[in-house]
């Protein structure tokens, strides 16, 4: 991974905080591959193929997506819950429904308690070559 060190991309994104876009990805995933010695041309397609799929835009998008919080229009005071539904399908398919409850707040931080609940349907993938399910289906025994 040392050819991600100082590399950059821009996202742009929303006073509500959903990402409209991202640029520079492309040229990261260039870059990156042109980092990597011993290659020839079928390996670096296969490898140009695996990173758009784990950090091309629309991967990257929904992955960064689910780590920035959603707030309400309304008024934040504590005791307040909010419940938010995403659905994404890269790097796989899944639907993450998340409830938010206000616990504290002080003159720098809103903490918060987060709950989420995670369900992914067993469709198969192609993923860099091979073929998988997800099965987030808790197993106990």
């Amino acid at each position: 991974m040392e050819a991600l060190v100082n590399k950059s991309f821009r996202m742009i994104f929303t006073e509500k905080r959903e990402i409209i876009d991202i640029k520079g990805i492309k040229t990261l995933i260039d870059q990156i591959i042109g980092e990597i010695e011993g290659l020839n041309v079928s390996q670096r397609e296969q490898v140009k193929v695996a990173l758009e799929q784990m950090i091309g835009e629309e991967a990257l998008k929904s992955s960064l997506q689910k780590s920035l919080i959603e707030y309400p229009n309304e008024e934040i005071t504590i005791g307040k819950e909010w419940k938010i539904d995403q659905s994404t399908k890269t790097p796989y398919p899944m639907n993450v429904k998340t409830t938010y409850l206000v616990t504290s707040i002080d003159q720098q931080y809103v903490n918060l308690r987060i709950d989420s609940v995670i369900r992914s349907d067993s469709e198969k993938m192609n993923f860099g070559g091979m073929e998988m399910a997800i099965d987030l289906n808790p197993v106990y025994g």
